[in-house]
């Protein structure tokens, strides 16, 4: 009886304890580039707490995980009535890490 209780404790353990609190800490970085204005940026942070839960949810269903992505756009501006335009550059840095 007592070789019964023991694996079945054992696994009991472990499926209990695979569950846990775990936080999302990400970092958002965005910077804009043009021509006339130079760069600009912008930093703000998150931290988002999950509850009882397993680490591989935190980046499969929370999307805990790191991200980059750009993309560029064009502006006009009149001076003295003569258009001028250019192109405007943007990154996106998402940095994310899980915490327990």
């Amino acid at each position: 009886m007592k070789k019964l209780i023991y694996p079945i404790a054992l696994v009991a353990f472990a499926l209990v304890s695979c569950k846990k609190d775990y936080t999302c800490s990400c970092t958002e970085t965005s910077i804009s580039t043009s021509p006339s204005s130079g760069s600009t940026s912008s930093v703000s942070s998150t931290k988002t707490t999950f509850k009882d839960v397993k680490k591989s949810f935190m980046s499969e269903k929370a999307e805990c995980f790191s991200t980059t992505s750009s993309y560029a756009y064009e502006t006009t501006t009149y001076i003295g009535g003569t258009p001028t335009t250019e192109t405007v550059k943007v990154t996106n840095t998402n940095d994310c890490s899980i915490e327990k």
